[in-house]
């Protein structure tokens, strides 16, 4: 049965293709874990793996799939020659995430307690 599988059609087809913004979630996702797994800092470790898990959602969200489908090792290698670009658009995305939760944890500590 497991060589069935294996030698279908639709499993030598590989994952099916994603949209524009799908793809840019999921370089950043992986862009985010790189770094991540990259730095020894716990605080910064922690803002990409957040960070990560956001691009995560997002894309799940976008598609409907696990990302793991499509997050393989030739796709997170691909990755490397675009560091620089991915960092120039992911950063501000993280950033404007990054204060919209800041924003939020604020207003939620000035609101009035429930009665």
């Amino acid at each position: 049965m497991a060589a069935l599988v294996i030698a279908s059609p639709l499993a030598a087809q590989g994952p099916a293709p994603m949209s524009p913004e799908a793809e840019r979630d999921l370089e950043c996702a992986m862009w985010a874990a790189l770094v991540s797994g990259s730095v020894e800092d716990p605080e910064i470790k922690t803002a990409f793996g957040f960070a990560m898990t956001y691009w995560v959602g997002r894309f799940e969200g976008r598609t409907g799939r696990n990302f793991d489908e499509f997050a393989t090792g030739e796709f997170v290698t691909s990755l490397e020659p675009k560091a620089e670009d991915l960092r120039e658009r992911c950063v501000p995305e993280m950033e404007s995430m990054g204060k919209r939760m800041q924003d939020w944890g604020q207003r939620m500590q000035d609101a009035p307690a429930p009665q």
